[in-house]
């Protein structure tokens, strides 16, 4: 279940988003949710619109609305809701779902910039992974918030991305997430990427006969193995599963009581 907001900012370059607008992006600690209206997450529960107005927005790009909205909030929420009204429990149904995208919508990423690729980092002041690059002697960063965002890469930037080791301090966020868990999500998201073949123009069908044949490889491997798990259980001597029943029991099992009840 999605929970625990360690996130949020108002991004630009999202596909689906309302025309020349951007969209909200919320950052939970095991996955993102995309609001179109700023109204929107106030469709949220009470306590993570609190949450909310203790982060700084990340603003990409800063626009007159975005500013003055996250300034609304945290007053709103220093002084009482009033203009602002966020979802209150109901006492019968509880939470209601709130106002947002169905699906993921993926950011247009930069692309080819493997060649000028330094290292990569997680930015837990952000929460979100940054690419350092240098090209021609200058340096410049590129940002994502949402791990998914990756799959707007190039291949040969993926490529990249599954070879070379996401950085994280030691720590966590005050919602209990440890740093390096949470870079672990894009290094997971850059390694799927890599074996699915998943990039920025990539054939969808192509991947999906992928992803079928993986799978029958893996469960012929899970088959396999449990066959041969069960081979190795069926040469231990009768004796020795009694033994060790009894230890974790810490009594005589009843298999053995009714062995020497036969004697």
């Amino acid at each position: 279940m999605i929970g625990r907001i360690v996130s949020y900012g108002y991004f630009h370059n999202i596909p689906g988003s309302l025309a020349d607008k951007g969209c909200y992006v919320v950052k939970m600690i095991d996955g993102c949710q995309y609001f179109g209206k700023a109204l929107d997450l106030m469709s949220l529960p009470s306590f993570e619109c609190m949450t909310l107005s203790r982060l700084k927005m990340i603003k990409p790009i800063q626009t007159k609305h975005n500013e003055t909205f996250e300034k609304l909030l945290k007053k709103e929420a220093r002084t009482g809701w009033s203009l602002l009204s966020p979802q209150v429990r109901d006492r019968i149904h509880g939470y209601a779902k709130p106002t947002l995208f169905k699906r993921p919508r993926l950011r247009m990423m930069e692309q080819n910039w493997n060649q000028y690729f330094k290292f990569w980092f997680y930015d837990e002041q952000t929460a979100e992974a940054v690419i350092l690059l240098k090209q021609e002697d200058k340096w410049r960063v590129i940002r994502m918030l949402d791990p998914v965002w990756i799959v707007n890469c190039s291949k040969d930037d993926i490529d990249l991305l599954n070879m070379a080791e996401i950085y994280a301090d030691d720590g966590h966020h005050d919602v209990g997430i440890n740093y390096k868990d949470m870079a672990v999500q894009y290094q997971t998201i850059a390694r799927m990427c890599y074996t699915l073949g998943i990039h920025y123009g990539c054939n969808w069908e192509d991947v999906n006969y992928l992803y079928v044949e993986l799978m029958k490889v893996q469960k012929e491997r899970d088959e396999r193995d449990d066959k041969l798990e069960a081979e190795r259980l069926a040469k231990i001597p009768r004796s020795v599963v009694i033994r060790a029943v009894d230890n974790v029991v810490g009594e005589s099992s009843g298999v053995k009581d009714k062995a020497e009840d036969k004697d």
